[in-house]
């Protein structure tokens, strides 16, 4: 099982969690399990790999046309 931390600078989420401002994703196996706080997501580690940074914005579930 691949477990990857994205975090970033802000998060924008669907649904009632709008944008989380220091926020991050937990994906296992290509499959986002978790949104939240980036604090609150790194203490659910540990992670294969940790991407992102306090310059980047997540997307999720936004997918890039060519």
């Amino acid at each position: 099982m691949s477990r990857t931390l994205l975090a970033g600078g802000a998060v924008l989420a669907d649904g009632d969690l709008g944008t989380i401002a220091d926020g991050a994703l937990v994906v296992e196996d290509g499959i986002i399990i978790e949104v939240g706080e980036r604090a609150r997501l790194e203490a659910h580690g540990p992670f294969e790999a940790v991407l992102g940074g306090a310059d980047r914005m997540i997307l999720p579930g936004f997918v890039n046309g060519p």
